[in-house]
Order: structure tokens, then C-alpha cells, then sequence
């Protein structure tokens, strides 16, 4: 929701305090929205990935913003929704062990992303998910490289500064206190 405020605020204008805002704010758990919509409970929500590629297909809701897009074309970078994390003591501890995990769960993305049909077609069936929700995930939503790269950083430190900005955090640690030194960007 975080990136949606600042999307909201700086590409289309509005004002996003939770009171006294453009909007009002309701807390409502990702798997009701839909339903909140359907019923007129609420105008607008921050959908899911695959309640949005659901609500696409059923015609009766339509987009008012896609904020992934909005925020790369005003900053020129593609905004990080997820990171990897863990304890610094329990990463150095074990580096070798933690550097394997990520080198699988990065070659795994490639090969998905290589092997699409297939691999979305497996997802589909075990998660009883239309195998088009995977496509249409990592060719419009999202990617996912599994490594750090210079411009994650620049998008990690923009989020922080903007949320600065909107007072949902007063302060927050340089990028290199954050980032574990065996996988900093290149």
C-alpha cells in the first residue's frame, strides 16, 4: 500500500494522509476485496496479483491505475514489491549455505521464465491456478531475477525517502547497514 500512496501522490496528484486525504483508507484483508467491490462496500482496492488477472477476466471491473507501470515511468525504475531477508548472524553464520538458496532459487526463476509452458502448466495444475495467471504475472506484474542489482537499491532508497516524505517513517539506515555484503549490487 506504501507504493500505491506514492504513486497516488506523486504521479497522479492526490493527497494520501490516511485522515484528511483525498481518499479514505479502509483496512480490509486482500481476500475480501473483491467481494467489498462486487457489493459497492468499498469503490476502489489494491488487488493481488491474481485477483486483479481474476477481476480482468470477469469484465466487471476495470483498472483506475497500475501503479508498478506509473512508478517506473516517473522514476525511471522498476519499484521492488519483495525482497529477501534475513538475520545478518544467522546469513554470516552459514554464508555458503545461504548463497546455495538463493543460486537455486535464482536459477529456478530462469529456468520457469525459459521454460514457461511447462513449468506453468505443472504450477497450474498443483495450485489449481488457470496457467495464463503465470504468464500474465511475469510478463505484465512482475519478474523475479532473484538477485540484487544497482537499481533495486536506487528503488529501495527512493520507497524509503518517499515514505519519509509522507510520514510513515521518520528515518531509516544507509543502503549498505541493509544489504548482506556477500550479495551487494553490481
Amino acid at each position: 500500500i506504501t507504493l500505491v500512496r506514492i504513486a497516488l501522490a506523486d504521479v497522479h496528484g492526490w493527497k494520501v494522509g490516511l485522515k484528511g486525504g483525498d481518499l479514505e483508507f479502509v483496512e480490509t484483508p486482500a481476500p475480501a476485496l473483491p467481494a467489498a467491490l462486487a457489493a459497492g462496500r468499498i469503490d476502489a482496492g489494491t488487488l493481488i496479483h491474481a485477483q486483479a488477472f481474476k477481476a480482468q477476466q470477469t469484465g466487471e471491473f476495470r483498472s483506475i491505475a497500475e501503479v508498478a507501470g506509473d512508478l517506473t515511468k516517473k522514476f525511471n525504475l522498476r519499484m521492488i514489491s519483495a525482497v529477501l531477508a534475513g538475520y545478518g548472524e544467522k546469513l554470516d553464520k552459514d554464508p555458503d549455505l545461504y548463497l546455495a538458496a538463493l543460486d537455486l532459487i535464482k536459477r529456478s526463476s530462469q529456468y520457469a521464465v525459459k521454460n514457461a509452458k511447462e513449468v506453468f502448466a505443472a504450477a497450474g495444475k498443483q495450485t489449481n491456478t488457470d496457467p495464463d495467471f503465470f504468464q500474465t504475472w511475469f510478463t505484465r506484474y512482475s519478474e523475479f531475477p532473484a538477485e540484487l542489482i544497482k537499481q533495486d537499491v536506487a528503488a529501495i532508497e527512493l520507497l524509503y525517502k518517499k515514505s519519509v516524505e509522507l510520514d510513515l517513517m521518520k528515518s531509516y539506515p544507509p543502503m549498505s547497514e541493509m544489504v548482506w555484503n556477500k550479495v551487494a549490487a553490481n
